[in-house]
């Protein structure tokens, strides 16, 4: 564990620009090179590239990869999960770049190389304050256009309420992996929190498999330094204030979003969850993967393959007219 600790604190300390400035690319010899080559990162056929920016009293890390050797067609927004960070999401970033997209995501506080108390967020109204925070800087870069949205788990989450709480967003195709809308076994949280969460700071994490990649967890578990080891009652207390204010909304987004679910998740409450979404988003494709866990984007091969055919079909075909359903 102190190895561990000792990269964590050598990659939280590491020197990177402003976004202002422009990025650090990833090249051998150097912190940023051993931060790829730690990650497999520089496996990827694209350019990787690093910078920060200031928001609130958070440092966040912001990734951005360019395809190699041709035009870019838009570029897909990748919203990482609790605990997760964009590091650990490289399935899902050789697709886009290999269909022709650059991919972008930041490292949300507390996660991953941004600063903040590990895990923890005091609202999620932050989490959409940093969403439209990294649309200004997109636009600055003037990142290619259409903009599209990837979430996993929370940034799952993060996708689906911003849509609801801002139907002009300038994502134009959006695809939610195992959305959070409630964890499971939801009333126990509940009442873990209401009996623990006004003394206790943290517990310890409970690492599940989530996914039956078996490389996959082996790394997360016991080999990942950006991992947070505890979990944040302040998360807990913000998700379920979260949770409880779009309980009985009566917002609906008719936009046909695709959303995918694995029937072994027992990460979210996904029956409850999968009957909020079609009740907001009526219009929402859903394809559900009866073997695969919670972790979509890092599931076994055999098991993302569908979620990686929705994917290509729905990047490909923001950019063509899409076939009669």
């Amino acid at each position: 564990m102190s190895v561990l600790n000792e990269l964590l604190n050598k990659w939280l300390k590491m020197t990177l620009p402003p976004v202002q400035s422009g990025f650090l690319e990833c090249s051998p010899s150097t912190e940023v090179g051993d931060f790829f080559s730690y990650y497999q990162l520089d496996s990827i056929a694209g350019t990787g590239r690093l910078a920060y920016w200031h928001h609130q009293s958070w440092r966040l890390v912001l990734h951005v990869w360019m395809p190699d050797r041709i035009e870019p067609l838009g570029t897909l927004i990748l919203c990482h999960g609790l605990f997760d960070h964009m590091a650990i999401y490289r399935p899902m970033v050789q697709l886009a770049l290999d269909l022709g997209y650059c991919v972008v995501g930041v490292d949300l506080p507390g996660h991953g190389l941004s600063s903040g108390e590990r895990g923890r967020i005091d609202d999620f109204a932050d989490y959409q304050r940093i969403l439209l925070g990294l649309y200004d800087h997109l636009a600055r870069l003037q990142m290619p256009v259409p903009w599209h949205g990837l979430g996993q788990s929370t940034g799952g989450g993060i996708l689906w309420s911003h849509l609801l709480e801002h139907p002009d967003s300038p994502l134009k195709e959006i695809m939610l992996l195992a959305p959070l809308v409630r964890p499971a076994s939801f009333r126990q949280v509940q009442w873990s929190y209401r009996a623990f969460g006004s003394w206790v700071n943290a517990t310890p994490r409970t690492f599940r498999v989530n996914s039956a990649d078996s490389e996959f967890i082996q790394f997360t578990h016991y080999r990942d330094p950006l991992q947070p080891r505890q979990m944040s009652m302040a998360w807990v207390r913000a998700m379920l204030d979260w949770e409880h204010r779009w309980r009985n909304s009566p917002k609906k987004c008719l936009r046909r979003i695709q959303i995918v679910q694995g029937g072994r998740d027992q990460t979210v409450d996904w029956t409850y969850n999968l009957v909020f979404l079609h009740r907001h988003f009526p219009a929402a494709r859903i394809l559900f993967v009866e073997h695969a866990s919670h972790h979509l984007a890092n599931e076994a091969v055999h098991l993302r393959q569908p979620v990686e055919f929705r994917l290509r079909y729905m990047l490909e075909s923001s950019h063509q007219k899409r076939p009669p359903e």
